[in-house]
This record gives structure tokens, C-alpha cells and sequence, in this order.
């Protein structure tokens, strides 16, 4: 018969903190003369010493996008900024970056160019549109009510 071995005992673990630490506060971003980023209208500020944000074209989800003026071109662009609440998480960047190279690899009249794409890591993270002029859907829809099928097909 084999003999039975006494299991050893186990040491007690330590005690578990009621609550995690907080985490340290993020430093706030610059943006112009100690201007900081933040989940407010960006209208009227210098994006790193590039671009003037005109004012806001619409937000979404994921963030905002603006109509700009490059610095050096003097053209009209819009620039989708990810939202700070946001722009500090790896999965959000990530999915922002998908989401430009998704949209890159699409050519068609109705969906505009992607001409930058700035993601050097956390914090601020933005993509430069081809800005086209004209009405949005919604607001087309908002005008005119539902839209007939043979309509939306061609859109």
C-alpha cells in the first residue's frame, strides 16, 4: 500500500487593497502657446504648427473632424482628430489606424481620399481628409425626408 503524503500547508496570501491605485492624471497636450487638448471645440487652434482648425464639420464616436487650412499649401482640408477620451488607449489607436488604411485601400467618387495619417503614439492622433464641399447626408435627409431606394443605391 503506498503511503499517504500530508499536503503542505499554504501560506496565507497578502491582503488585497480595497481598491486599485489610481492611476497617474495624463499630462495635458499642447497645442499652441500652452493651449492644452481636450474634449472641447478645437475651432481657431494651430494643430502642431501645421494646420488652423476652421471649425468643427461634425463629430461622431470616435471623435471630431474639422475643417482646416494647411499652413504651407494654403489648400482646405478636414482633419478627423480621435478623441482624447479615447486617444490614449492601444485598442482605440488601433482601430483609428484600421479605419485609414481601410479607407485608403477604397477608391470611389463618394468617399473622400485620406492624405496623412499622425498616430506617433498616445495622446494626439488625427487623420488629413481631402475636403469636398456640399451637403451631408444627413443633412440632405433631414431636407428631404426618406430617401426613394433607386436613390440611395446611387449614393
Amino acid at each position: 500500500m503506498a503511503a499517504v503524503l500530508p499536503m503542505p500547508k499554504r501560506r496565507p496570501s497578502p491582503p488585497k487593497p480595497p481598491h486599485p491605485p489610481a492611476s497617474p492624471p495624463r499630462p495635458p497636450l499642447e497645442l499652441l502657446d500652452g493651449e492644452t487638448w481636450a474634449d472641447a471645440d478645437l475651432s481657431g487652434t494651430r494643430l502642431d504648427n501645421r494646420f488652423d482648425l476652421i471649425r468643427s464639420l461634425g463629430a461622431g464616436g470616435m471623435g471630431t473632424v474639422y475643417l482646416a487650412r494647411r499652413l504651407l499649401l494654403r489648400d482646405l482640408v478636414a482633419i478627423k482628430v480621435l478623441a482624447p477620451r479615447y486617444a490614449w488607449d492601444k485598442e482605440w489607436i488601433h482601430r483609428f489606424i484600421v479605419e485609414a488604411q481601410a479607407t485608403q485601400k477604397v477608391r470611389h467618387d463618394n468617399i473622400v481620399q485620406i492624405l496623412d495619417l499622425h498616430a506617433p503614439g498616445r495622446g494626439r492622433v488625427y487623420m488629413v481628409l481631402e475636403y469636398v464641399e456640399g451637403e451631408s447626408l444627413a443633412d440632405l435627409a433631414d431636407r428631404l425626408g426618406p430617401m426613394p431606394w433607386p436613390r440611395a443605391l446611387r449614393i
